[in-house]
């Protein structure tokens, strides 16, 4: 992380035989391209290491609405454009997440239908040909740590359909 003591980057910057994994994003906005800008000549200068040697994740976390799809998609397609005329980085991955944190309030014993809103992120951007971008996603699980008060679910299945999860959770048996 960018905020961290000359110690801990030290020690990372010991270590890193292969390269060292950056993620930026995940709480709060998304990496939009002025944030990873100010944030990776950080890193590379805090570890004493060269662009080539950071595989970077640029982590959108959650995306549970149309308007976000845009609003992110917009973001990622300016920060990719920004990262093909950059030095470069070992590699590049975009992760998110569309499945809620919680599916209690889900209807028992019939399919429910929730919008995969990442698959419509992903659809969305636009990849310039100087930059190879992995993709990365949360599964069927929410992108947000598990709350500590959680309890053992409902069995329940998930699946993805397309543009879709189907999910269906059962009730427990008498």
């Amino acid at each position: 992380r960018p905020q961290d003591s000359p110690t801990v980057t030290a020690d990372i910057s010991a270590a890193a035989i292969a390269g060292v994994a950056v993620r930026l994003g995940g709480t709060g906005a998304p990496p939009i391209q002025q944030y990873v800008a100010s944030e990776l000549p950080k890193v590379t200068s805090n570890l004493a290491i060269a662009a080539h040697d950071i595989h970077l994740t640029l982590d959108f976390q959650e995306i549970r609405t149309a308007s976000a799809v845009q609003l992110y998609t917009v973001a990622a397609n300016q920060t990719l454009q920004w990262l093909a005329d950059e030095p470069t980085l070992g590699s590049v991955h975009i992760a998110s997440a569309a499945f809620p944190a919680s599916i209690s309030d889900l209807p028992l014993s019939t399919p429910n239908f929730l919008e995969r809103h990442d698959a419509a992120f992903y659809a969305g951007l636009t990849v310039p040909a100087a930059l190879h971008v992995g993709f990365s996603d949360f599964a069927v699980n929410g992108a947000g740590p598990v709350s500590p008060d959680a309890r053992a679910p409902l069995p329940n299945l998930r699946y993805a359909t397309g543009t879709r999860w189907l999910v269906w959770r059962e009730a427990k048996q008498q």
